[in-house]
């Protein structure tokens, strides 16, 4: 978690792959080196910060903690480089907690849609919190994720696609259907004949019904492995 900071996914994994065959623990990390820590992670933005601050971590985690994790938000937010967000995080995915990590997406879904509208991230989290049925919370930060990652995305949401666009309170998803419709209508009058227009068509429709699929999937997955 404190390597994710403005890197991606991939950058991040990149970097473990690295790191963990020669330091997987705290007092591993510790008897690495930071000298080492920040070879081994050069590849993700910030990494001096984040190798200074994990190192850091390493410390206290192992003279105060027995070189564990704590399960409470008092402790792991007095970790450096762990906010509120990375707190929820690892309290809601490695013990279970039912709590609320607002991310980018989720603060965006959350807004857009009118599930849980904020002007910061605490006060959406703490709608999020009192809106969501107990018996879906400690799923809903993952699903609310990846529902912002491929549907409703930031700069053109696909609305046609999603499966509360009757229920979402989003005013310009109207136009954005709209605009998808135009499309169609641009392609048919510079299109010479009606099976030119035709196949047009259709393979828009398949890239849309692919992008859909890959996204129902990866939401099936993350319920899954979260069981």
């Amino acid at each position: 978690m404190l390597l994710s900071a403005q890197a991606t996914d991939v950058g991040v994994n990149k970097a473990t792959a690295r790191l963990y065959p020669v330091a997987n623990t705290p007092q591993a990390i510790i008897d690495l080196g930071i000298d080492q820590l920040k070879a081994h992670i050069k590849t993700i933005g910030l990494y001096n910060t984040k190798a200074e601050n994990l190192m850091k971590t390493c410390h206290i985690l192992v003279d105060q903690h027995g070189g564990e994790v704590p399960d409470t938000r008092q402790a792991l937010e007095a970790l450096p480089g762990v906010g509120r967000k990375t707190a929820n995080v690892i309290l809601n995915t490695a013990f279970g907690h039912p709590t609320m990590a607002v991310d980018t997406h989720i603060f965006r879904v959350s807004n857009r849609t009118g599930i849980a509208k904020g002007k910061n991230v605490v006060e959406v989290e703490q709608k999020l919190l009192r809106h969501v049925p107990k018996g879906f919370l400690q799923d809903a930060h993952h699903w609310l994720i990846l529902h912002g990652r491929y549907t409703c995305i930031a700069r053109k949401p696909r609305c046609g696609s999603c499966i509360i666009e009757d229920l979402c309170e989003y005013k310009e998803k109207q136009r954005s259907l709209s605009g998808q419709v135009a499309i169609f209508y641009i392609l048919r009058a510079k299109l010479a004949t009606p099976m030119a227009w035709y196949l047009a068509v259709q393979d828009a429709l398949q890239d849309r019904l692919a992008t859909d699929a890959a996204a129902h999937t990866a939401l099936l997955e993350c319920r899954h492995s979260d069981k």
